[in-house]
């Protein structure tokens, strides 16, 4: 499945082609390995983790997305696809239930405490040696640049989640990428994402800033080459 750049149907952003990381989660997603997917939306990653052969649990707050992945994914699939709509991460697997784990895009909707929340449920739930897969936008975005300044001056000043923005009207520029977005929008830097992860049992395998790939972002998101924040690691 190639989709475009779409809208959400809840005001959490956009769905997009599957970034880098979203293909390393797919081609580690081999047969007989169960995976989740966070935030698949209308099954960008979680159709093609399918027909790699994976058990998937695709997980996504919105039902309707579900429905739409569930009718978008091939019949001779469907056996091996669990739909779990709940509000993420107020929920629980058993623990060490998956090899891999792909939260792409969901960060963003959470306060610093759900995010450390997240990470130790995320540590819990996977095997040892398996693999979390992270996409998160950074706080690098064109439509809300007039935040940098406030971003950087709480990072200098040791604050815990410097990109957490709690009223995106005031700093947004761009109104048709604000219209998709609560109002209050947390873009992830790199520093306390990784203290928790550390903290949490993983081993960082690559970390990076990232933009466009394939001319995927829309206009008000492209800035300059850090749109994106890309995380893999590995549980120990």
């Amino acid at each position: 499945m190639d989709n475009p750049t779409i809208a959400t149907e809840n005001k959490r952003g956009f769905t997009y082609k599957l970034s880098k990381y979203g293909k390393a989660f797919v081609s580690f997603a081999e047969q007989d390995k169960k995976v989740m997917d966070i935030g698949a939306a209308y099954g960008v990653a979680t159709i093609p983790a399918l027909k790699k052969g994976a058990s998937v649990v695709a997980f996504d707050l919105q039902e309707s997305h579900l429905k739409t992945l569930y009718s978008n994914t091939p019949i001779e699939l469907r056996k091996k696809l669990e739909l779990v709509s709940a509000k993420f991460p107020y929920i629980d697997f058993e623990p060490t239930s998956f090899d891999a784990i792909y939260v792409s895009q969901v960060f963003p909707f959470l306060s610093g405490e759900e995010i450390t929340m997240a990470i130790e449920k995320l540590s819990c739930w996977l095997k040892k040696d398996g693999k979390l897969f992270i996409v998160s936008f950074s706080p690098y975005l064109d439509y809300v640049k007039s935040y940098l300044p406030e971003f950087e001056r709480k990072r200098k000043a040791g604050k815990a989640w410097p990109g957490y923005v709690e009223n995106l009207s005031q700093y947004s520029n761009d109104e048709s990428i604000a219209i998709n977005l609560p109002n209050n929008v947390h873009h992830i830097d790199e520093k306390d994402i990784s203290l928790l992860l550390f903290k949490n049992g993983f081993m960082i395998e690559k970390l990076e800033y990232f933009g466009c790939e394939a001319d995927e972002l829309p206009k008000g998101i492209k800035c300059d080459g850090r749109e994106r924040l890309g995380i893999i690691a590995r549980k120990l």
